[in-house]
């Protein structure tokens, strides 16, 4: 009996725990569809993405940086003068601990998002110099498109998060 109770303790615990993580993938959802909102309203990818925190970039496929906020590029080498040029792809510095980004970044432009987690090094993949010395304060990453207003992927965000 002392059994079957545990493992009804157990269950309840499994399903409260089910629950929170649907809750905070509803969240993301949420997040995903107000920033998406935000700079379609907004016209101007910049403007968004230079008021978060964390190092945000917008990309095209092949990972080409098109925008990036102003965080990533105080803490990388990056310039926004670069940018327009269209040379800078994030994925040119993929390695193995980081590969799931590569797939990640892929799977934005069918539509999907994704959330990574124990990235070794991430801010490293947006530096042009392979010595350039980043933190290792990020290791998160949140893709998810960029939709245009007819509904085509022309764009990707990328989010670094501690």
């Amino acid at each position: 009996m002392e059994q079957k109770n545990k493992t009804m303790q157990n269950f309840a615990e499994l399903v409260s725990m089910q629950k929170d993580i649907e809750n905070d993938l509803v969240v993301q959802a949420e997040f995903i569809q107000r920033v998406q909102s935000l700079i379609q309203n907004e016209h101007d990818h910049l403007s968004v993405i230079d008021r978060f925190p964390c190092p945000v970039a917008v990309f095209a496929r092949g990972g080409v940086i098109h925008k990036a906020n102003r965080t990533l590029i105080e803490k990388t080498d990056l310039s926004r003068d670069e940018m327009p040029t269209g040379k800078i792809s994030f994925l040119d510095r993929i390695t193995n601990e980081n590969f799931a980004l590569a797939e990640a970044v892929e799977g934005v432009f069918y539509g999907k998002t994704a959330l990574l987690s124990r990235l070794s090094y991430p801010l490293e993949l947006f530096c042009k110099s392979w010595s350039y010395q980043v933190p290792d304060d990020y290791h998160s990453a949140l893709l998810f498109p960029l939709p245009d207003s007819e509904g085509r992927i022309p764009f990707g965000i990328v989010m670094l998060m501690k």
